[in-house]
């Protein structure tokens, strides 16, 4: 929910109303956002569902706010706790906080660096997508 709501921020939406209620134990929960003069209001059976709502009613797509703006890196484990081997897993990953992604790779590889190849080819393909208008967001505390 919280990326959904991140989205529409980003595009200039500003929440200006929310509530949520119970009648005849049917759960709902309503949104309003307004944009200049534009306001647009969602509803439905959960956050995710209202917001979702309201993207489609501004024309937003439903997989824009299911990207990262990356960059994506590709990587090897290191040591798991208590061992002095590199742990075999070769991962993606995105250094966006929006949502901490981070896919492991397998399959029939002739070796452990050729996962790692495959892998830092798919980062940089990945890179090379364009993001419509998604900034990474830094953690908490990074003032970098």
């Amino acid at each position: 929910m919280q990326a959904i709501l991140d989205s529409l921020r980003r595009a200039g939406w500003s929440v200006i109303g929310h509530y949520d209620e119970v009648v005849k134990k049917r759960f709902s929960t309503y949104w309003k956002l307004q944009n200049g003069s534009r306001i647009v209001a969602g509803e439905g059976e959960t956050d995710a569902e209202a917001l979702s709502s309201i993207r489609s009613r501004i024309g937003m797509g439903p997989d824009e706010r299911l990207q990262d703006a990356g960059p994506w890196v590709a990587g090897r484990c290191g040591p798991r706790k208590g061992e002095d081997d590199a742990d075999d897993r070769v991962y993606l990953q995105s250094e966006d906080f929006t949502h901490d992604v981070r896919l492991y790779v397998d399959g029939d590889f002739a070796s452990v660096e050729d996962r790692l190849a495959y892998a830092e080819t798919l980062a940089a393909r990945m890179n090379d997508m364009p993001v419509p208008d998604l900034k990474p967001r830094r953690p908490q505390g990074d003032a970098s």
